[in-house]
């Protein structure tokens, strides 16, 4: 975990464990008119190594998994 607050885009603290929606939103993943992200967010986690687990009958995303997933698949950019 971050020994510093993390933050959703909407400038709440983020909780440790994110549904499927607030993972899409944490993400920033880009939401086409008609879609919710839920098959972009399904792609990561089956072909990707998105990382899941189940709380009672939700599939839910812990936010240590999704930061470390950004640390594995963020490009690094060169100027």
């Amino acid at each position: 975990m971050t020994p510093y607050p993390v933050y959703m885009p909407d400038g709440r603290i983020a909780p440790l464990l994110l549904t499927a929606e607030e993972t899409c939103a944490f993400l920033r993943l880009e939401i086409p008119e008609g879609s919710d992200g839920r098959v972009t967010l399904e792609h990561y986690r089956r072909q990707c190594g998105l990382r899941a687990t189940m709380f009672g009958r939700r599939v839910m995303f812990r936010l240590a998994d999704v930061i470390e997933f950004i640390g594995r698949h963020a490009e690094e950019v060169r100027r």
